[in-house]
């Protein structure tokens, strides 16, 4: 089966994700070059271009407190494809932009984004202390 993730900023769609959970291959495709910060020769990404580009988002292993951050998602770091796993539950948030992951298409930037959380603390009370406690 293949699930379909959906990379966006704010509203707007970036890119689709998709992962086959049958062969564990990803791709990814780019549908908004102008805001994708990644490679922009490329508009498709295949499985290896996918995973060095989700690598480049995560915090790196040689971090101090890696382990506590994996902790805090869940995870042990002896997960066969932690790195993945990093992503979905932290939806792909990085301080590197506003980019976020999408578990449905029509998902809004209220509904889903970690950044809208955290930019709106009035809204959210105590969000701000349970997303920082994922990628912290």
């Amino acid at each position: 089966m293949v699930k379909e993730y959906w990379l966006k900023m704010n509203d707007q769609l970036v890119a689709e994700i998709h992962h086959d959970e049958d062969t564990n291959l990803l791709s990814m495709e780019i549908i908004n070059p102008d805001i994708f910060f990644g490679r922009l020769d490329k508009l498709y990404f295949n499985d290896a271009m996918v995973r060095r580009w989700i690598e480049s988002r995560l915090t790196p292993e040689y971090q101090g407190e890696y382990d506590k951050f994996l902790y805090k998602l869940g995870l042990t770091g002896k997960e066969p494809d932690v790195r993945w796993q990093v992503f979905l539950r932290t939806r792909a948030a990085n301080v590197k932009d506003k980019m976020w992951l999408a578990f449905r298409k029509d998902e809004t930037y209220e509904e889903g984004s970690p950044w809208y959380k955290l930019l709106n603390p009035d809204l959210f009370p105590g969000a701000v202390k349970e997303i920082t406690r994922h990628v912290t």
